[in-house]
């Protein structure tokens, strides 16, 4: 004989749908508070739950909610941990590709140490500008006339001392070109050389002679201007199968033959 549903041999419950299911054994809020009410539903009205009970089982639904707060809690962070270490490992992976994009666009436009991306475009910046580079002197491979350009930063002063001197390897001045003729001029400035020396014979190939200058000399300072082949005002900047070349008067040098830039 049953009481309300209940057996009242085992005091088990008899309908389905109070039935908990929970595999894992353990008691969820949901099923604690309906445990719960069906104890206060088919309590014993003649011997009824004590408040003390009551009491307590209320703290341990408030203390069993507390917990599965804290779990939802948790199982947020440790979503977004795992979402951010993902994000961490994109964005490594992102920069290795940038890498190797940037190292494979330096490879293909033939960069290195010495003259890389930055100094190909910079190269332009160059324009206007004086520069010292590493020519200083023509190298003969026939005694045929040779043309070569001087830069003057100052203007010529014919009444005072100033020559251009052609010198061989040892330094020796063979051939001394006046400049008196040139007074009143400045900037880059042509001369022709026959490949004779002073004495009007011819020098020897197959050897590179340095060209230099010097004008205006104060007699009583003994200060004097100078000026020398492989220098001058960067004209223009040249590509050559990407590679920039400064165009000087009619000296067309790789940009790695500059030594200085000045205004």
């Amino acid at each position: 004989m049953s009481v309300n549903g209940v057996s009242s041999g085992t005091n088990t419950f008899t309908s389905s749908k109070d039935v908990i299911e929970n595999p894992k054994g353990q008691l969820q809020k949901d099923a604690f508070l309906k445990l719960f009410l069906e104890e206060l539903k088919h309590q014993d009205p003649t011997a009824p739950m004590d408040a003390d009970k009551i009491l307590t089982q209320t703290s341990q639904l408030t203390t069993l909610e507390a917990q599965e707060e804290q779990k939802k809690a948790m199982q947020s962070i440790t979503e977004a941990m795992i979402s951010q270490q993902a994000s961490n490992a994109e964005w490594v992976e992102t920069q290795g590709e940038m890498k190797a994009a940037l190292e494979a666009i330096s490879q293909s436009l033939g960069a290195s140490s010495e003259n890389g991306i930055f100094n190909k475009y910079n190269a332009v910046s160059m324009i206007g500008k004086m520069v010292e580079t590493d020519v200083k002197g023509v190298k003969l491979t026939s005694n045929e006339s040779q043309k070569f350009e001087l830069y003057f930063d100052r203007e010529i002063d014919g009444s005072k001392p100033g020559a251009v001197a052609i010198l061989d390897d040892e330094g020796n001045i063979v051939r001394s070109m006046p400049l008196s003729s040139l007074d009143g001029k400045k900037g880059l400035i042509s001369f022709e050389w026959d490949t004779r020396d002073n004495e009007g014979k011819y020098v020897a190939p197959n050897k590179e002679y340095n060209i230099v200058a010097e004008y205006n000399l104060d007699e009583e300072t003994g200060q004097v201007d100078a000026t020398r082949i492989g220098r001058g005002k960067v004209d223009s900047v040249l590509y050559n199968s990407g590679e920039p070349m400064l165009k000087i008067g009619s000296l067309v040098l790789p940009l790695n033959s500059a030594v200085e830039f000045y205004q």
